[in-house]
């Protein structure tokens, strides 16, 4: 008899868990449809061996290893830098004792975004603490947003690679320390000098290179970043920004 009530017991205890269950699941899926107004942009660049590349870097190459009309299916042999277009650089990148990206927490990569409007800097200048300042929201209300500047290098685009790019500062890198901010990017394929990645990355900001902010209107934006999960200093990005 002992027995028999026990079994009654588990048994709506499962039918409890099992209707609890359902009702998480239902409450999640009727708040998880996708806006019909969201606008998702790929600022992403493409992978293919006209690739412009950092002095020093290694090319993109692409090898055919199985053809579809020859071996009934594709296959592709891609060799590249982790630093090959759209990117992410982690702390180890200038520090042995860094994280390599496979470990770095994802939370870092994602999150709220502001586009930056610096337009009018011109090839050969440095985003300097007062554009910052002028730009951004103040201090206090700058911890953990990820920071995008669009520069005037989205006007000469990703074509060739250019010697006087705009950069950040290292007095910027330092003032977006101080604003604790969680990652920052830009238009071109170096965010600036060591100093400027070390400033950075040792105070655990993210930098994504490679950005193709052409097609972006400054202005806020939720960010998606993930690097695939390499065990090395960088790695390869598809950068989506989300609008609702």
């Amino acid at each position: 008899m002992l027995e028999k009530v026990e079994s009654s017991k588990k048994d709506n205890i499962m039918k409890d868990l099992q209707q609890n269950h359902l009702l998480k699941a239902l409450f999640f899926f009727r708040n998880s449809k996708v806006n019909k107004n969201m606008k998702f942009y790929d600022i992403s660049l493409q992978l293919d061996e006209s690739l412009v590349i950092y002095p020093g870097d290694m090319t993109v190459k692409l090898q055919q290893l199985k053809n579809v009309e020859k071996d009934q299916w594709n296959l592709t042999g891609l060799s590249l830098s982790t630093h090959s277009g759209t990117h992410v650089d982690t702390d180890l990148h200038i520090s042995a004792s860094g994280k390599p990206v496979s470990e770095i927490e994802l939370e870092r990569c994602y999150g709220k975004a502001l586009v930056v409007d610096l337009n009018d800097t011109s090839l050969g200048e440095s985003i300097s603490v007062q554009q910052l300042k002028s730009q951004l929201p103040s201090p206090q209300n700058c911890k953990n947003l990820i920071i995008l500047f669009k520069t005037g290098n989205s006007k000469v685009g990703y074509k060739s690679f250019h010697e006087d790019w705009v950069d950040l500062s290292s007095e910027g890198a330092e003032y977006l320390n101080r604003c604790q901010i969680k990652a920052v990017g830009i238009d071109s394929l170096t965010i600036g000098s060591y100093e400027t990645h070390r400033a950075l990355l040792l105070h655990r900001i993210l930098v994504y290179e490679g950005l193709d902010l052409s097609a972006v209107e400054p202005g806020e934006y939720l960010f998606v970043g993930f690097p695939l999960k390499i065990k090395a200093e960088g790695g390869m990005v598809r950068a989506v920004l989300i609008q609702e």
